[in-house]
């Protein structure tokens, strides 16, 4: 619920990827799931916690490298 509250939802720069990622790849992502729980820790890195399921801390989520981090996290999906 906090994050629908938050407005994460609405947040489109994973599209964006996703979109970059299939131009450069030169064809459509296969279809895929991938969990990211944003947390708020004071960590700074993404951590794996399952298969295709990641802690985000909030502060790379809000900061200007998360659509790279992202794209590396959905490269192997794609």
């Amino acid at each position: 619920m906090a994050g629908l509250r938050a407005g994460l939802h609405l947040d489109m720069r994973p599209t964006w990827v996703v979109k970059e990622l299939e131009r450069d790849l030169g064809r459509e992502a296969r279809p895929f799931s991938v969990d990211l729980m944003l947390v708020p820790t004071a960590d700074d890195q993404v951590r794996p916690i399952g298969p295709d399921r990641y802690l985000i801390p909030e502060r790379l989520y809000d900061g200007p490298r998360w659509p790279h981090l992202l794209r590396a996290l959905l490269i192997p999906h794609a």
